[in-house]
C-alpha cells in the first residue's frame, strides 16, 4: 500500500532512515541516555577536566569565556559546573585531552566513563 502519492513524500524518510543504519549508537545514546558524546548538541553534555590527565598549564582556564575554570598553575584544573556556558572552548583549547564530554548534570566520578590510555598519567610521559 503506497502512502504517499508525491515524489517527495515517499523519499523523504531516506535520510533519516540512512542515519539510523549507520550511526544508531548515536541516536540511542541522544534518547535514551540524553547524552551527546561528541560534545556538539550541548544541551545534552557537560565538560569534566581529567585530574590524572591535566598538567595545569591553564590554557583551558584562559579560554573559558565564562571563568568557569579553577585550578594553581602545574595543578589539576577543575571546572565549576554550576558556572560553565557549555561553549566547548575548553575541550578545543587542551591540547592533552584531558577534557572530556560527559552527560549533562552528570555529578560522579569522570573516571567511571573515561578511560585514561596506557602511559597516560603523572610520571609516564603524561601529565606532570
Amino acid at each position: 500500500i503506497a502512502t504517499s502519492l508525491c515524489g517527495l513524500g515517499q523519499t523523504a524518510p531516506n535520510p533519516v532512515l540512512t542515519t539510523i543504519k549507520y550511526f544508531r549508537d548515536e541516536y540511542e545514546s541522544h534518547i535514551k541516555d540524553h547524552w551527546c558524546k561528541a560534545g556538539v548538541c550541548l544541551d545534552l553534555c557537560s565538560f569534566h577536566i581529567i585530574e590524572q590527565l591535566c598538567t595545569g598549564c591553564g590554557a583551558c582556564r584562559r579560554a573559558c569565556p565564562a571563568n568557569a575554570i579553577i585550578g594553581e598553575k602545574k595543578k589539576p584544573h577543575r571546572i565549576i559546573q554550576e558556572a560553565c556556558v557549555h561553549c566547548r572552548s575548553c575541550y578545543d583549547t587542551c591540547k592533552f585531552n584531558s577534557v572530556k564530554v560527559l552527560p549533562a548534570g552528570f555529578e560522579g566520578d569522570p573516571l567511571e566513563l573515561v578511560e585514561i590510555p596506557a602511559g597516560a598519567g603523572k610520571g609516564k610521559g603524561g601529565a606532570e
